[in-house]
């Protein structure tokens, strides 16, 4: 019985054995033609590309490179022999290791530095124009971010910004009803809002704004330029419009309505603090700020624009390839960037709450309605100045801008501090 039980078993295996022997010469073969001669679309290129990115976190992923790696791992697949090494950096001192390593000459093949001017600047970058035959399909000035004398210096991915963002509960407290109702004029009405109610009340105060002071971080420009220009038309800072910043700070700050930590506290526990304490009416943030305020329950935050003429706040966010010298390994870093930023990949942004630079894209978020807010006010902003020491200027003025808020220099020595400091900059640079 056990031998009539086992001969279907035998008779089985014995014609899969035959079927592989009959196959297995012709697949062999095959994979073997494969490997000799790569596919059409397959890299020609055999080696390491390196690569530096950001973390764009989610709720599924909160350290935020599992995009990125997934991309890495389907293009590895498609190219064997091909390796991306990717270098995480994060954001408190990402952009000074990178900045070093350029001026080092020590740098990666690629990095997402093509919407920040300095590095378009720099002359370490490949111009790609040969590469983007598509200009037309990407929105109005996103390849003017990228581009300088005509070269375009970096493959547009998405678009971020800054973005102010509201308690309503609190604001509604102190006859700001209707966010969209905020403007310069509104703004003052609020802070006299609050003003008038601290001064009343025995327990703790109500502050106007909450942030912090950081290095690389544009939150704050707004509001220390109220026009939103930055630097006058011959490329030199607005001086004056830096010194009535500062004041705009000194003032908050001697009528309490910053927050107590402003100016030491780091920008994650500033941003907990003011989704958790509830005594806070508005923080400028990142649109990466998002993902946390999604996840309140009680739906009472929201975003708004800046209350003043004319805030710069937004940038592209492109990656760019710096200096190479092997066509190949370039044919294969281009098209890894085609696959991480074709324009059916935007609909990969919605899990990073971030905004399209493709044409067609703008209904993204419609059926996310705070995203579709922030949309709606980000278009509506300016990019960021295009000016190579953007980085600079920001470093001099936050160094000055904490004094003047905890209380070590006043207004006047912080702004004759700013233009000396930069003057003796652009001396040394030239």
């Amino acid at each position: 019985m056990m031998i009539m039980l086992k001969r279907p078993f035998i008779l089985f295996f014995s014609l899969l054995l035959i079927t592989f022997l009959i196959y297995w010469p012709f697949y062999y073969n095959l994979y073997k033609e494969s490997i000799e001669n790569p596919q059409e679309n397959e890299t020609k290129y055999k080696g390491i590309i390196t690569m530096v990115d950001f973390p764009h976190p989610t709720a599924a992923d909160p350290g935020g490179f599992s995009w990125i790696r997934e991309e890495i791992s389907r293009f590895q697949r498609q190219n064997p022999g091909v390796v991306i090494d990717l270098v995480p950096l994060n954001y408190r001192d990402g952009y000074a290791r990178l900045e070093s390593a350029v001026r080092t000459g020590v740098y990666p093949d690629i990095a997402p530095v093509g919407g920040n001017y300095w590095y378009i600047s720099s002359g370490a970058l490949e111009p790609l124009n040969k590469y983007i035959n598509n200009k037309d399909d990407y929105r109005e000035d996103v390849i003017e971010q990228v581009s300088k004398d005509g070269n375009i210096y970096g493959i547009p991915w998405a678009i971020t910004s800054d973005i102010l963002y509201v308690n309503r509960d609190i604001a509604s407290n102190y006859g700001l009803n209707d966010i969209k109702d905020l403007n310069a004029a509104t703004f003052k009405n609020l802070l006299e809002s609050i003003d008038r109610a601290n001064a009343s009340r025995k327990k703790e105060n109500v502050y106007a704004l909450g942030g912090y002071i950081d290095i690389d971080d544009y939150t704050l420009l707004p509001f220390l330029f109220n026009d939103g220009k930055i630097f006058n038309d011959d490329g030199t800072p607005d001086f004056e419009e830096i010194k009535e910043g500062l004041r705009f700070f000194a003032d908050l700050k001697e009528r309490e309505l910053l927050t107590r930590d402003f100016g030491v506290v780091d920008k994650t526990k500033a941003w907990d603090g003011f989704l958790e304490d509830n005594d806070t009416v508005m923080m400028p943030y990142h649109l990466t700020g998002i993902l946390k305020l999604k996840g309140k329950t009680s739906g009472h935050y929201d975003a708004v624009a800046y209350p003043v003429q004319s805030p710069a706040t937004k940038m592209v966010i492109a990656y760019s390839v710096f200096k190479q010298d092997d066509p190949e390994k370039m044919e294969a870093i281009m098209m890894f960037l085609d696959q991480i930023t074709s324009k059916n990949k935007q609909e990969r942004i919605r899990d990073f709450n971030l905004l399209p630079v493709y044409k067609g894209s703008e209904g993204l978020y419609k059926d996310d309605e705070l995203m579709g807010r922030v949309q709606e006010i980000v278009d509506n902003t300016a990019y960021l100045p295009k000016n190579e020491s953007m980085e600079a200027l920001d470093e001099i003025l936050k160094t000055h801008l904490r004094q003047v808020v905890l209380g070590y220099e006043n207004v006047d020595e912080a702004a004759a501090e700013i233009e000396r400091e930069y003057k003796e900059y652009i001396s040394a640079s030239s």
